[in-house]
């Protein structure tokens, strides 16, 4: 019985260090990083929500998880949308860039415009970003780029290393 509940704390404090490193991480994330069964995933994470040391959001497509005590609503918001590769690189290059227009985003990641307006519209009503229509150009700008800097300085383990040095740079710049 004690080796049980042993192996459960080891468990548990490995599920809360995977989530404190990387807030807004997403349920097959875990899985993959602490390597066990999604039933015991799933009844590890239930104890850790009960004893309020994580919390979890659901969105369309992902449960994202959190730890409780650090982040606020907003944060765990711009985290959840950090954590999508192509969010979080459309968002550095917005900041890194003076007002890019639709045209530019499109080109600088190689996408169609409809995909293009598919991410932005997303940004957009998540509070991120805001555009301004200039002529027939429309053009966007991060609202509040240093906490989405500061996000990513503090949690910088959850992010790969050539994005902290990215976002380091563009710091340095605000």
């Amino acid at each position: 019985m004690k080796r049980a509940l042993v192996k459960d704390l080891e468990i548990r404090k490995k599920l809360i260090d995977i989530i404190g490193n990387k807030p807004g991480i997403h349920f097959r994330e875990i899985l993959r990083e602490a390597d066990i069964a999604v039933g015991e995933l799933e009844y590890h994470l239930g104890v850790l929500e009960k004893m309020e040391l994580v919390s979890k959001t659901k969105t369309s497509y992902f449960t994202r998880y959190y730890p409780a005590y650090e982040l606020g609503i907003p944060e765990k918001r711009i985290m959840g949308l950090l954590r999508q590769e192509r969010l979080r690189d459309i968002l550095l290059f917005i900041i890194s860039s003076e007002n890019p227009s639709h045209g530019d985003i499109a080109r600088e990641f190689k996408l169609l415009k409809s995909t293009a307006s598919f991410y932005l519209d997303k940004l957009r009503r998540h509070g991120i970003i805001e555009k301004e229509k200039k002529g027939r150009k429309v053009y966007f700008r991060v609202k509040d780029p240093e906490r989405i800097l500061r996000l990513i300085l503090l949690y910088r383990k959850g992010f790969g290393d050539e994005i902290v040095e990215r976002v380091e740079g563009l710091w340095g710049n605000l």
